[in-house]
């Protein structure tokens, strides 16, 4: 069995288990259950976490990887179970879609269907309907990276970069954005995440750039993704990189093959894993909004202002059935 089998059927045993006993236990919460990742939450200070786990004391206990999120709480009341990181995402910032987002999930639940998790439709609601934002968007991610949506592209989908009204993009990661758009809304607002899939390291920011994100690397192959510089002592000599992220950017480590994605090499990934760009030429149908000022006619009725909608490409008919994957 393969690693990311049985952590869908970790994740739905987690989801039932959630959905027996939470009715009764509202306080009730597994952090984590992963074969690959482990999340400790307190409410303590962060010099008080190895006194509270103390495995996080013991010299054998090693991590090539590891994301760290201290904050305040500031719009919901402070709760262990809302301690970040979550199951894979730590995220600084408001989502201010987040009730359309949540109520989006809602209705469309009924739509995740997937053969890798048969009984996915048992497992509903899969998106928190309350609680802090940052949980909402962590249930989402978790729910498109089980039904084995590469993790790239489901960051892509919840959180894109501005593409529209922007000639100079390429076409190709156009393509790309334009066709996602049209299977989920943005999850929208300032943000600054940092995702632990266990294979890779992932930082990211908005498409307004309202949270600062940075990396430094390092001579000793450490390299840290942070919303502020010096968050840790190291010799300004021992700088091998560092820089911070642009609007819309997303960096990573693949902790496989010990190797830096710069944004470039993310967004090639993403343009080139499938014909987007084809598709959109050949299976799209645009529109183009006509206003129709206030008339009077010969009898004299006024006619309202109205839109009228004119069709400026439809290629439909010549459109072949493809996957949304």
């Amino acid at each position: 069995m393969s690693d990311a089998d049985f952590n869908r059927l970790l994740f739905v045993a987690r989801r039932k288990t959630e959905m027996a006993i939470e009715p009764n236990d509202p306080t009730f919460y597994i952090a984590s259950l992963h074969s690959q990742l482990m999340s400790y939450k307190g409410l303590v200070m962060p010099r008080e976490l190895p006194e509270f786990y103390l495995d996080l004391k013991q010299d054998r206990f090693e991590s090539s990887l590891i994301s760290y999120h201290q904050r305040f709480s500031t719009n919901t009341l402070p709760q262990w179970r809302l301690a970040q990181p979550f199951r894979f995402l730590a995220h600084n910032g408001e989502l201010n879609t987040i009730k359309g987002n949540r109520n989006w999930a809602l209705a469309r639940q009924s739509k995740f269907e997937t053969p890798l998790i048969p009984d996915l439709a048992s497992l509903k609601p899969l998106v928190a309907q309350e609680g802090s934002d940052s949980n909402s968007l962590d249930n989402m991610l978790e729910v498109l990276m089980m039904g084995d949506m590469p993790v790239f592209q489901a960051l892509r989908l919840l959180i894109p970069p501005a593409w529209q009204n922007m000639p100079h993009m390429d076409p190709d990661l156009k393509a790309f954005l334009e066709y996602n758009s049209m299977h989920m809304e943005p999850w929208d607002g300032p943000a600054g995440m940092v995702i632990n899939t266990g294979k890779y390291a992932i930082c990211g920011v908005d498409r307004n750039g309202l949270r600062p994100t940075r990396y430094v690397v390092t001579k000793d192959r450490h390299i840290t993704f942070a919303s502020e510089i010096g968050v840790y002592n190291y010799p300004a000599e021992d700088v091998v990189e560092k820089g911070r992220l642009k609007p819309g950017q997303v960096i990573a480590v693949d902790m496989e093959a010990g190797r830096l994605l710069k944004p470039e090499d993310i967004d090639n990934g993403l343009k080139n894993a499938k014909p987007y760009r084809e598709w959109m030429d050949k299976g799209t149908c645009a529109w183009k909004n006509v206003w129709m000022p206030k008339r009077i006619s010969p009898t004299g009725i006024t006619t309202p202002p109205t839109f009228i909608r004119s069709t400026i490409k439809s290629p439909l008919k010549n459109a072949t059935k493809s996957s949304a994957s």
